[in-house]
């Protein structure tokens, strides 16, 4: 039980399909986690665009292609300049934001969705290691009955060949993700 993170009252709690208070505790957790992980990005958005617009107008006026395209652009400088520069605010000011409040309104709808439901898929276990998962982590994935169940590292060299398992899993909060719960052996 320890290689896969779960005690017995967990697995008690699965097998009724229900998340053990320690499961809920800690979905809660990673949650609160995630809405301020995203809400500090959101924070950095608003700062960061301004920053870089800022930068690429020092650059060009560092290096001189400010006035080359001055030069250049002759009489409809002004103009030109004048619709980047407004293209640039309508961005910042208008694109920005509205992309807040979207990733705002979805952090808190996944903050105040419903704990997930328990699962569970009956058979053999193989274990899979794959690179690159949603976030550029590493996945370990435990398959059975047709589902790919992301578990802890730990869980790799849990499961035992030729064994039957019933393996609790609960969706992700995004909903694309199954995760690992609990696992009991059918066979001994």
């Amino acid at each position: 039980m320890s290689a896969f993170g779960f005690s017995a009252d967990d697995l008690e709690a699965n097998q009724r399909a229900q998340l053990s208070a320690a499961q809920q505790q800690a979905e809660l957790a990673r949650r609160a986690h995630m809405a301020s992980v995203a809400r500090g990005g959101f924070s950095f958005l608003l700062l960061f665009y301004p920053l870089v617009l800022v930068a690429i107008g020092v650059a060009l006026y560092i290096t001189g292609t400010l006035a080359q395209l001055q030069r250049l652009l002759g009489e409809l400088t002004l103009p030109v300049f004048g619709g980047v520069i407004a293209l640039a605010l309508v961005y910042v000011l208008v694109y920005v934001p509205l992309q807040i409040r979207r990733g705002a309104r979805k952090t808190q709808a996944m903050a105040s969705a419903p704990l997930p439901l328990v699962g569970r898929a009956t058979g053999a276990v193989k274990t899979k290691h794959e690179g690159g998962g949603e976030y550029g982590d590493d996945l370990h994935l435990a398959l059975v009955d047709g589902r790919r169940i992301v578990m802890r590292k730990q869980g790799m060299n849990a499961f035992r060949k030729n064994v039957r398992y019933h393996v609790y899993f609960a969706s992700d909060v995004n909903g694309k993700s199954l995760r690992l719960l609990s696992a009991g052996a059918l066979d001994q």
